[in-house]
């Protein structure tokens, strides 16, 4: 899916459309990441459903692997899950961050997931992404807030409700001074602009 790529991508993906008729590309215009995968979903037309971010590698046998085990490896990005489970589950678009976790903790629920030992996905880390900024720093924090509220809505043992209780309260206050800093830039930032 190409939603808005300023690389190769688009003529990288049609050389391999050439190759194996199951790649297709579907240009859409910049929504979100929540959109894009949930578009992905709606298009998707295999058994199995299996995610990649755009600057992220898979091992070469990492797919052959997870299917030979029978099931569903669970570690967010590197999940290979059945269309079955997924069922009518989709990511949620309000998350700017973390949309995978709180679709993987949603999709997941009453389900049996396993994990692959060996490494076979590979995320890549570089200074200048946008993961760093302080954007991203504020989506992600404010994602987790809102996964974790969304948490404690739903009915779960009370135990579990008390253990997302004390990540939430952890998370808000082991934050705090660093929000603050970053609610202040943005401000500013956005004072500066107008």
């Amino acid at each position: 899916m190409d939603n808005g790529s300023t690389d190769d991508s688009q003529r990288i993906v049609a050389g391999l459309q050439k190759q194996d008729p199951r790649v297709r590309l579907i240009n859409e215009d910049r929504r979100g990441v929540a959109y894009a995968k949930n578009l992905g979903l709606r298009v998707a037309r295999g058994k199995f459903i299996g995610f990649i971010d755009a600057d992220d590698l898979y091992d070469q046998e990492k797919l052959s692997v997870q299917l030979r085990q029978q099931y569903s490896a669970v570690a967010l990005a590197t999940a290979l899950v059945s269309r079955r489970i997924i069922g009518y589950h989709v990511f949620d678009t309000r998350l700017r961050r973390g949309e995978d976790w709180d679709f993987f903790l949603r999709v997941l629920k009453g389900e049996k997931s396993c994990y692959l030992r060996n490494p076979t996905y590979y995320y890549r880390m570089r200074k200048n992404s946008l993961t760093h900024s302080e954007s991203a720093r504020w989506n992600y924090f404010d994602s987790r807030v809102k996964i974790y509220t969304k948490l404690l809505t739903t009915s779960m043992p009370l135990s579990l409700k008390a253990t997302v209780a004390k990540k939430m309260f952890w998370l808000l206050f082991s934050n705090a001074r660093e929000q603050g800093a970053l609610v202040k830039s943005l401000l500013a930032r956005k004072r500066d602009a107008g």
